[in-house]
């Protein structure tokens, strides 16, 4: 059990940097993540890449 079970997580510059570290980060401790950015694809990338196995995020750009 993570210690952001339950929780919704909104980041904001989510492609890359610290952005990108910090979405990983909740979504290890268990919250399910938004994720924003203005890069495009950038944004839709890595979270794609864990495909089904991995945390719940949701994509906006």
């Amino acid at each position: 059990m993570g210690k952001l079970d339950g929780r919704v997580v909104l980041v904001t510059g989510a492609a890359r940097g610290q952005g990108e570290q910090e979405a990983r980060l909740f979504a290890a401790e268990g919250a399910k993540v938004v994720l924003g950015d203005v890069l495009d694809e950038a944004g839709r990338r890595w979270p794609r890449s864990w495909g089904r196995s991995g945390p719940r995020t949701s994509a906006w750009t």
